[in-house]
Parts: structure tokens; sequence; C-alpha cells
């Protein structure tokens, strides 16, 4: 489908055309968001003791565990591999949502405004898609809030 509209004469007819263009894109975007939401995707650990299902938010829906895991593992290394395999699961399920977004955007001409973003460096970071830490609550790179005087957080 294409992202523009041709010139529309300014009849009746024209119009309906319109409509009629407007209607399918909306229809294509809709079954597009409803496609990337039903989205799923698993990940197992190297050694095959741990799978994880995320949703297509990244949010861990199901996590299945060998029953070996538990006599080849410390608490703390089935917690990490875990995590580890979880985060494997949500890049996965990430990458899947994306192709689909790409899908929403070049219908919809979001694609072209992204690109013309991209060539304005003081809104070329506004082109791309943020991507959150994987470090833990813990860790180093979460004790400091950039842009808050680099105070450090309160932990519990």
């Amino acid at each position: 489908m294409s992202n523009e509209f041709p010139d529309i004469e300014p009849t009746q007819d024209g119009l309906d055309a319109l409509g009629g263009q407007v209607t399918a894109m909306l229809q294509r975007v809709t079954a597009l968001r409803a496609q990337a939401l039903a989205l799923t995707a698993s990940a197992r650990s190297y050694d095959r003791l741990v799978e994880v299902w995320v949703n297509a938010n990244g949010v861990v829906i199901q996590v299945d565990i060998d029953r070996d895991a538990y006599s080849e593992l410390s608490p703390e290394a089935l917690g990490s591999r875990i995590a580890e395999t979880a985060q494997q699961a949500a890049r996965e399920v990430q990458a899947q949502v994306n192709e689909k977004l790409a899908a929403i955007e070049e219908a919809t001409g979001m694609a072209n405004i992204r690109q013309k973003l991209a060539g304005i460096p003081e809104l070329a970071g506004l082109a791309g898609q943020a991507v959150a830490s994987m470090a833990g609550p813990q860790s180093e790179e979460r004790r400091f809030m950039p842009g808050d005087g680099d105070s450090e957080r309160n932990y519990r």
C-alpha cells in the first residue's frame, strides 16, 4: 500500500477514493497491531535447563525448569540463568515487534517522517528507538540517574 495519497480532485468521487484509502490503511494498521500484540517468543538456556516465554512486551509469561537444574545449579546460578534466558527471549520478541512496527510506519507514512528527523542533527535521537538497560537492579549502571545531579539512588 502506498503511504502517500495521490492528488484528490475536490469531487465526491475524489473524496470517496480518499476515504477508501484511509479505511484500507486503518484496517492494515489495526491488523498489524493485533499481530504485534499477539507475539510471543521463547528462549532456552545454553545448558537446556531453563526455557522462558515472554509476551510482546517482553514480560515473562512462562518459565520451564528442568528437574536437573536444582541439582546442577546453586539458587543464585539458577536465578541468573532464568534472568539471562528471559532477556534472550525479550530481545527475540522485540525484534519481531520491531518488524511489525516498521510495517505500521510504512503503511502510515511515519517511516518518511522518521527518515526526515534522522537528517536533522538536533532531532536525530528522536528517530531511533530507546533501548532499556538489561543490567541488574543493583548494578553500577543503575546507581546514578543521569540528569539528576548524579545523585545516588536509595536501595532497600
